[in-house]
């Protein structure tokens, strides 16, 4: 039954975005601006108490969000520290990474998903600094598409 359950509403969560509203400031609420918040924001600068902040992301020259750090961070388990009590689940770092895959939006689109799928003009390639890249670049890119999506691709060879 479990698995006819899945089967069944698997295309309903692929294709659901995520809201940062809802789920991921959340998140944020419980597990991260106990350290990150007001003039408890020295590490890095950072405040994470709205998506203004989170954004800006402090320190870090170009943000958090595009210069992948945040995805590295929650991936490796680098944050939150070791310690702190406040661990991601696999489920928060899972929505995340899907939000951040989205294009870090704070509000859902309401653009139909074959119109995302449609329109993936590339209108920019960075790397994990910032710095403008042109097609055929081997090693980790940053893709920023005309529909505001931002996709990372590792190129071993000129797959653009």
């Amino acid at each position: 039954m479990k698995k006819k359950f899945t089967l069944l509403f698997m295309p309903f969560l692929i294709f659901s975005q995520i809201d940062y509203n809802t789920e991921i400031q959340p998140i944020l609420d419980s597990k991260c601006v106990s350290c990150h918040q007001g003039a408890a924001a020295y590490y890095g600068g950072l405040s994470l108490t709205s998506y203004d902040e989170l954004i800006e992301g402090g320190y870090t020259a170009g943000g958090i969000i595009s210069t992948g750090l945040l995805e590295d961070y929650i991936t490796t388990g680098y944050m939150p520290p070791y310690g702190a009590g406040s661990s991601l689940t696999t489920e928060e770092v899972d929505i995340i990474l899907q939000w951040i895959s989205e294009g870090a939006l704070e509000e859902v689109e309401s653009t139909s998903i074959v119109e995302n799928i449609m329109s993936k003009k590339i209108i920019h390639i960075v790397d994990y600094m910032g710095k403008s890249l042109t097609p055929g670049h081997n090693g980790l890119c940053i893709y920023i598409y005309d529909n505001g999506k931002i996709e990372k691709k590792y190129n071993l060879k000129d797959n653009y």
